[in-house]
């Protein structure tokens, strides 16, 4: 065989293997090829135990908000009974894609990577949107993994670009208790299957001013976008 033939064979099938390595890089597979479709109607402390949430609880978004601690899973019921969690106190902008509270103790439901966009988070129906509590109030964000990939969620001080690999060394936690534990950041949480949707619950108290951004620590997903910003005002 020619010998400009065989560099040609040799070089597309490098350029192959390199786009494939990058796709799973971004993109591992996995064995649930369509989590179940989610109602998006929105608008105790953390730790690593394990919560298995009751259906009885649905029917109170709040009261299903305090019965979780650190990991849980729901099903689709409870998920739906979530997103539909309106807090008195808050102001949605959508025009500037901002979500602000008031009051001191404020829940946030956090989808992260819903199916209309894989490598986003979404609250009340809009993007990565930013995100402004009032200083020291206690802050308890329940993450939700609500697509086909692992992710996890953190607060940190350390503005974008960040880099494919974020490390949870070199981007601390803003505030004790704002970011899962290291290794569930760096692996993420199990993605949506069949009907259960795992989620962790985070506390901290925003006791200083200022802008933060919070962050997927996944490999390559907050240097695809998955961020967005914290603001603790005054």
């Amino acid at each position: 065989m020619d010998k400009a033939i065989i560099y040609t064979i040799i070089v597309v099938a490098a350029a192959v293997a390199a786009s494939l390595g990058t796709l799973l890089y971004l993109y591992p597979p996995h064995p649930s090829a369509s989590p179940p479709p989610i109602n998006s109607s929105q608008t105790t402390p953390s730790n690593a135990t394990s919560t298995t949430v009751t259906p009885q609880n649905a029917s109170s978004p709040i009261a299903l908000l305090q019965s979780l601690k650190g990991a849980f899973t729901l099903n689709l019921d409870q998920l739906d009974s979530l997103i539909s969690y309106m807090p008195q106190g808050v102001t949605i902008n959508r025009t500037t894609n901002t979500i602000r509270f008031t009051g001191k103790t404020i829940y946030i439901v956090m989808l992260a990577g819903p199916p209309s966009n894989i490598l986003s988070f979404q609250s009340f129906n809009l993007t990565n949107p930013t995100i402004e509590v009032p200083l020291d109030s206690t802050v308890i964000i329940a993450i939700i993994d609500a697509g086909y990939l692992n992710h996890s969620f953190g607060i940190t001080s350390s503005a974008p670009p960040y880099p494919a690999s974020v490390s949870p060394n070199q981007y601390p936690p803003a505030f004790p208790g704002s970011e899962m534990p290291p290794t569930l950041l760096v692996n993420g949480l199990s993605p949506a299957s069949a009907n259960v949707f795992s989620g962790y619950l985070i506390q901290f108290n925003a006791t200083e001013t200022g802008t933060y951004w919070y962050l997927c620590f996944v490999p390559g997903h907050a240097s695809s976008g998955m961020y967005g910003k914290f603001i603790v005002y005054g």
